[in-house]
C-alpha cells in the first residue's frame, strides 16, 4: 500500500467515524448540531445586559459560535461552554483555542450537571425534551439567573419577555429572569 493509498483510506475512515458519531449523538440527544444564526447573535445581544455578576453558561454550546461571542462581550466573566458531542466539542474548543479566550472553559459534558449555581447568565439552544430537564434543575437550584433560550421555551414557566429573531424562521428568543428557584 502506497502512502498515498494510507492516507486516503485514513481519511475515508476518520470522516465516516465522525459522521456516524455525529449521527449517533444526534439521536441520543434529539438533535443535531445546528450554529446559531448571526441575526439571532443579534438578536439576543439586545437583551444582554451589560454586566453579568457570575459565571456565564452555555447549555449545548454547538460549533462555539454564541461562546465566542459571549466571550468577546464579557471579557471579565468565565464562560463555560457545555457540549456532549465529541467531534462538535472538538471544534468549539479549537475555535475558542485559536481565538486565544482566557475566559472560556470548554467542556465535554451533559448539560445535566450544568454548574448553574454560580451562573449570573445562562443561554441555551436545546430542544423541547431537554428544556423540560433543564427546568427540573432550575427548580433545583438556588440564586439569581438570566436564562436565555433560542427558539425553545422552558414548559409551564412563563418568559419575561419573548422577542422575534429577523432570521429566516422568526426565531423566538425567550428571556428568563429568576431571584431564587422557580416555583414547584
Amino acid at each position: 500500500m502506497e502512502l498515498s493509498d494510507f492516507f486516503a483510506f485514513f481519511i475515508i475512515v476518520t470522516m465516516t467515524f465522525i459522521t456516524l458519531w455525529l449521527v449517533g449523538m444526534s439521536l441520543v440527544n434529539g438533535i443535531g448540531p445546528v450554529a446559531t444564526a448571526a441575526a439571532v447573535r443579534r438578536c439576543v445581544v439586545t437583551v444582554l445586559p451589560e454586566q453579568i455578576n457570575g459565571s456565564i453558561v452555555e447549555l449545548g454550546a454547538g460549533w462555539g459560535g454564541m461562546t465566542l461571542m459571549l466571550a468577546k462581550r464579557y471579557p471579565n466573566n468565565q464562560i463555560i461552554a457545555l457540549e456532549n458531542n465529541l467531534p462538535v466539542w472538538m471544534v468549539c474548543w479549537l475555535r475558542v483555542k485559536l481565538a486565544g479566550l482566557g475566559n472560556v472553559v470548554v467542556r465535554l459534558k451533559s448539560i445535566d450537571d450544568a454548574p448553574l449555581e454560580e451562573a449570573g447568565l445562562a443561554y441555551s439552544y436545546l430542544f423541547p425534551e431537554a428544556m423540560g430537564k433543564l427546568a427540573e434543575q432550575l427548580k433545583a437550584s438556588h440564586g439569581r439567573l438570566l436564562l436565555i433560550s433560542h427558539t425553545f421555551a422552558l414548559p409551564e414557566v412563563e418568559p419575561e419577555q419573548v422577542i422575534r429573531a429577523t432570521d429566516l424562521w422568526r426565531s423566538r428568543i425567550y428571556v428568563y429572569r429568576f431571584s431564587s428557584s422557580l416555583p414547584s
